[in-house]
């Protein structure tokens, strides 16, 4: 386990499956033409946290799909939709994203993130599930995320989708 509970990871360099930093060879900021996925993660969360919607779209497949991990809800198609999305979020000056976890297998990169700074003056516990294409773009986004003060429901699924509604956590944040 990386970090401790609770506590946010430290800015420490991470591996790719090939076993290489995702700094530059001097050691400062990430090497944004890398298309090993942990780079690719990486370099969109420092994107976010600078609010740059033009740099952060230029990780996005032409037709990436935000989706809702627990409905299956698609919440934007294509760049454009994205765009327009990420652009109302940016516009909260103290929005920023915190990476408590992260796992990677294969084109498959796992956050856990805490969003601190949402324009209603709550947070949101997310966890963002990307897949990232053979380019180095990101081409699907599934995220499920608890805002504080709302009732969430956590529900595992079967292989073919199917909710099993024994595994439901309803929880009040």
């Amino acid at each position: 386990m990386l970090g401790h509970p609770g506590q946010p990871l430290a800015a420490a360099p991470l591996l790719g499956p090939s076993g290489y930093s995702n700094k530059k060879p001097d050691g400062q900021g990430s090497m944004a033409s890398s298309t090993d996925p942990l780079a690719v993660i990486q370099r969109q969360l420092e994107i976010y946290n600078k609010r740059d919607v033009e740099e952060f779209m230029t990780l996005f497949a032409d037709d990436c799909a935000l989706l809702d991990l627990q409905t299956g809800t698609e919440l934007a198609r294509g760049k454009d939709s994205i765009r327009e999305r990420y652009t109302k979020r940016f516009s909260a000056p103290g929005l920023k994203c915190i990476l408590h976890a992260r796992m990677a297998i294969g084109r498959v990169v796992v956050d856990k993130e805490l969003i601190t700074g949402l324009p209603d003056g709550k947070e949101a516990n997310c966890m963002a599930v990307y897949q990232v294409n053979d380019q180095g773009l990101i081409c699907r986004v599934r995220s499920a995320c608890a805002r504080s003060g709302h009732v969430t429901e956590a529900c595992g699924s079967t292989a073919d989708g199917a909710p099993l509604q024994a595994s439901c956590v309803r929880r009040n944040h």
